[in-house]
């Protein structure tokens, strides 16, 4: 394990911490945090709300107001599942703290409404799994253009096997003709019409309620290879398919690729 290093001089201190997020955290929730808060005689404590679908400067335009507080103190942090804020708050009782950080956290919620789609330790597949299970409802997956990056994600999520039904990786023309997608659909190269194709076949022949898939291409911009992926939502319930479509540097799009696509079946399971 990596060491730690704590410096007090001149009232003031200094402390380096391990650079893996796992060796840190536990560094500072087990030795840094308490040792702090016994130093101030003070509660500290945080809560993080967690988004997508906004920029780190739009979600920084937008909670500007909240940001002037010395206590609590609201900062952003821009992460592969979204922009987190996280609400810090000190007080000399638990209770005065909680409730500094609710009063908070009711404002962020306030400002920025459905793009919020967790907190704390949540993850968006476990999100999507208890949204799935309080329902009785059971996803399957076809993707290509990410490597099979959304079915690792929901495969290992908390009582996957409770919900997730199994995924197809459809990289080729050639697995997608087999899934069921009309030849002269894939033949014309990725879009929403082979995207929906993916996302209702996968769900039929899973037997899942809900039939989710992403599809990418990628193009040439100005020195920058760019990537545009199609994700496609089919429903036993609603009777209807969703397509969305986004585009962004193709490194980026493909990490974040199955964030857009949880994010997108967040959205619709709640409003069933």
């Amino acid at each position: 394990t990596a060491p730690g290093w704590w410096v007090e001089k001149d009232g003031r201190i200094i402390i380096a911490m391990p650079g893996p997020p796992s060796e840190m955290q536990s560094m500072w929730q087990n030795e840094v945090f308490p040792r702090l808060q016994e130093g101030t005689g003070a509660i500290i404590l945080s809560r993080t709300i967690k988004t997508f679908g906004l920029t780190e400067a739009k979600v920084d335009e937008l909670v500007t107001p909240l940001t002037s507080s010395t206590n609590p103190t609201l900062a952003t942090y821009a992460k592969l599942d979204g922009i987190h804020l996280r609400i810090t708050a000190k007080a000399a009782r638990r209770e005065e703290a909680q409730e500094m950080i609710l009063e908070r956290e009711t404002e962020v919620r306030a400002i920025l409404g459905d793009y919020i789609w967790g907190a704390d330790d949540e993850t968006q597949e476990s999100v999507v799994g208890q949204l799935l299970i309080a329902e009785g409802l059971s996803v399957a997956v076809a993707e290509s253009f990410t490597g099979g990056s959304l079915n690792q994600i929901l495969a290992t999520a908390p009582d996957s096997q409770s919900y997730f039904k199994g995924g197809l990786i459809t990289n080729s023309n050639e697995a997608k003709v087999a899934l069921g997608v009309a030849p002269h659909l894939v033949t014309g190269g990725a879009s929403a019409e082979v995207a929906t194709a993916m996302a209702v076949l996968v769900r039929r022949k899973l037997d899942a309620s809900i039939g989710i898939s992403i599809e990418g291409e990628t193009q040439s911009g100005d020195s920058v290879v760019l990537g545009t992926v199609y994700i496609a939502i089919d429903s036993e319930q609603i009777k209807q398919h969703t397509v969305q479509s986004y585009s962004g540097r193709l490194y980026y799009m493909k990490r974040r690729a199955a964030y857009y696509a949880l994010f997108d079946l967040i959205k619709l399971l709640k409003s069933m």
